[in-house]
């Protein structure tokens, strides 16, 4: 599994575990819905939508 899978894997069990929703993360991370959903749905994340990847 590569970094990029673990890392969407991760993000999924945290929404499940800590019971947020995508607007949760959101907010924490300082970026849109939109950007969660994309990052969840494994599309290819551009500028600061790779947040989450630049932090690895």
């Amino acid at each position: 599994m590569s970094n990029k899978s673990n890392i969407i894997s991760t993000l999924k069990k945290i929404l499940t575990e800590f019971n947020l929703t995508q607007e949760d993360v959101a907010k924490r991370l300082n970026v849109t819905q939109a950007s969660v959903s994309k990052w969840l749905k494994d599309s290819d994340p551009r500028g600061s939508n790779r947040m989450p990847f630049r932090i690895i």
